[in-house]
C-alpha cells in the first residue's frame, strides 16, 4: 500500500481575520483528515472471487469493485494487477483501469515502479504507464531498498531506478536486497553484497535469506542460525527452518514442531505446533491437528483452530479456507465475507 499523503495547512495571517480563519482552519483540518482516512480506507481493499472473476471488498467485507477480472492481486502503491482478455493492466482503487491491459506478463508496483513484460524482454514502467526502464532483461523482480533484481541468459545482477546495472549479471542466484543487503552466490556458497556490489559478507554459507531485525538466517549443513551485517554467528545453527524476526519474534523448526525465539536465540514461545508461519500485525497462523488458528507473540491463542488453511493478516483481515470455500476474518476471528466458492 502506498503511505498516507500529507497535507498542508494554510495559516492566515492578518490579525482582523484571525476568529474567522481559525474557524476556516479546523475546518478545513477536519475536511483533510476526512480525505486522507478515506484514502487510507480506499487502499486497505481486499481481493475476492466470484463465479472465477476477482474483484475487491473493504474491511467491513462491502464490495467496493465488483468482481470482473481473469485474475488480480492486492493493491500495491495504490495499484492493482489485473488481467482482461489474456493481458495485464493496473487499476486504482476505484476500480478504474489507469494502465490498459497490454503486458504478457507483469509485477506489482514497488517504491513506484513496476516490471513488465514487452516483446519478450522485460523492462520497467512507472504508474502512468510509461516506459522508464527499457525492456532488455530476460527477467526481472520488483524493487526493493533502490534496487530491482534482473536475469540475463541465467544469471543474475541488479539495476537501480534509472536502470543502470550497477551489479552485473555475474552470480548464478540472487535474492532481493533487504535492509541493505542482498545474498548472492557464483559457486556452491553464499555471501552479501551491498547495493554497489561490494562484497559484505564473503561467500561461506551453504544457504541463507534476507536480512530482517539486523538478522540473516544462514545454513552451514542442515542446521540455520543467525548472523548479523558483520556476518557474525549471533544464533548459533540448531534449526531444521526458519523464518523472518517479525514483532520481535521468528518461528524455528525443533524436530517435528514450530515454535518462536527472540532476537537473542532465546525461546520464547515452545516448539507445539505442526506448522507457523510469520507474525503479521501482532498474529502468526499456526497448524495444530490439521486445523488453523491464531496466536498472538505471548503464545496464547486467540482464533481456535478451525480453518483448513489461512494467511497472514494484513490490514485487519486474514484471508481462510474452509473446504473448498474462501472467506475473511478480522482480528477477532469473525467473518466479514462469508466463505464461498469461488468459481
Amino acid at each position: 500500500m502506498s503511505p498516507m499523503n500529507t497535507s498542508r495547512q494554510f495559516v492566515f495571517s492578518l490579525a482582523i481575520f484571525v476568529g474567522i480563519a481559525t474557524i476556516h482552519q479546523l475546518a478545513f483540518a477536519q475536511s483533510t483528515s476526512t480525505i486522507i482516512a478515506q484514502s487510507q480506507e480506499q487502499e486497505r481493499l481486499f481481493l475476492i472471487w466470484e463465479n472465477d472473476q476477482a474483484g475487491y471488498i473493504d474491511a467491513a467485507g462491502k464490495v467496493v469493485i465488483p468482481p470482473q477480472f481473469e485474475r488480480a492481486r492486492n493493491f500495491s502503491d495504490g495499484l492493482a494487477r489485473v488481467k482482461v482478455n489474456d493481458k495485464f493492466g493496473y487499476i486504482n482503487t476505484q476500480g478504474q483501469m489507469v494502465i490498459s491491459p497490454q503486458y504478457t506478463s507483469a509485477e506489482d508496483f514497488s517504491e513506484g515502479l513496476a516490471m513488465v513484460r514487452i516483446n519478450s524482454k522485460v523492462g520497467y514502467i512507472d504508474p502512468s504507464g510509461k516506459v522508464v526502464i527499457s525492456p532488455r532483461f530476460d527477467f526481472g523482480w520488483n524493487f526493493f531498498n533502490g534496487r530491482a533484481r534482473v536475469s540475463n541468459n541465467g544469471m543474475y545482477g541488479f539495476i537501480n531506478k534509472t536502470g543502470q546495472l550497477v551489479v552485473p549479471t555475474r552470480y548464478t542466484q540472487a535474492m532481493d536486497f533487504s535492509e541493505g543487503l542482498a545474498l548472492v552466490s557464483s559457486g556452491n556458497k553464499v555471501g552479501y553484497i551491498d547495493p554497489s556490489g561490494q562484497v559484505v559478507i564473503p561467500s561461506q554459507f551453504d544457504s541463507g535469506f534476507g536480512f530482517s531485525n539486523g538478522l540473516a538466517w544462514v545454513a552451514q549443513g542442515d542446521k540455520f542460525g543467525s548472523i548479523n551485517k558483520s556476518g557474525q554467528m549471533v544464533i548459533p545453527s540448531q534449526f531444521e527452518l526458519a523464518g523472518d524476526f517479525f514483532t520481535g519474534l521468528a518461528r524455528v523448526k525443533v524436530g517435528n514442531k514450530f515454535g518462536f525465539i527472540d532476537a537473542s536465540g532465546k525461546m520464547i514461545i515452545s516448539p507445539q505446533f505442526d506448522l507457523a508461519e510469520d507474525f503479521h500485525e501482532e498474529l502468526a497462523m499456526v497448524l495444530v491437528d490439521d486445523k488453523v488458528g491464531y496466536i498472538d507473540t505471548t503464545g496464547k491463542m486467540v482464533i481456535s483452530p478451525q480453518f483448513d488453511w489461512g494467511w497472514d493478516f494484513e490490514n485487519g483481515l486474514a484471508r481462510v479456507k474452509i473446504g473448498t470455500k474462501f472467506g475473511y476474518i478480522n482480528k477477532t476471528g469473525e467473518f466479514v465475507w462469508e466463505p464461498r466458492d469461488i468459481s
